[in-house]
């Protein structure tokens, strides 16, 4: 994928990569915590300008710890963290979450399809994400005089 993408960029095309994650993963730590993992490998494996998305907002119900998720506020979003981790797991868990948390590794972005205005937010940091505005302007070589 690596040779696909410097294939690309080296015809003259702009590219960022973008993570899907379901927005009802927020709901069970475990989940969230593996599309945190998924989503690394796939920003270290790409080497690409990279966002990430939780989708399907429209379908999570707290809209609270969905905040506080995209956040990366892992301490308190999970309070009852027995019941969503086995507890032979719990430790590694939680010491995976706070190495994500320390050094900012995955932040993620909501899209709701019922909110234009998030759409057109992604679009945006899609856009900035690869200049797109800046590409779009005519280059210096063309306005300076011929000597």
């Amino acid at each position: 994928m690596t040779r696909l993408a410097s294939a690309f960029e080296k015809a003259g095309y702009h590219m960022c990569s973008l993570y899907c994650a379901d927005g009802t993963f927020i709901n069970e730590p475990s989940k969230y915590l593996s599309a945190s993992l998924t989503s690394l490998a796939t920003m270290t494996q790409m080497s690409l300008p990279h966002i990430n998305v939780l989708t399907k907002c429209d379908k999570v119900q707290n809209k609270e710890l969905l905040e506080r998720m995209t956040n990366m506020n892992f301490e308190d979003c999970f309070e009852s963290k027995d019941s969503f981790f086995n507890k032979k797991y719990l430790d590694l868990n939680m010491k995976l979450f706070e190495v994500m948390e320390g050094f900012s590794l995955v932040q993620f972005t909501t899209s709701d399809i019922m909110d234009e205005e998030s759409v057109q937010d992604l679009i945006l940091m899609l856009d900035n994400l690869v200049q797109y505005d800046e590409y779009r302007m005519p280059k210096d070589s063309y306005f300076q005089d011929n000597q």
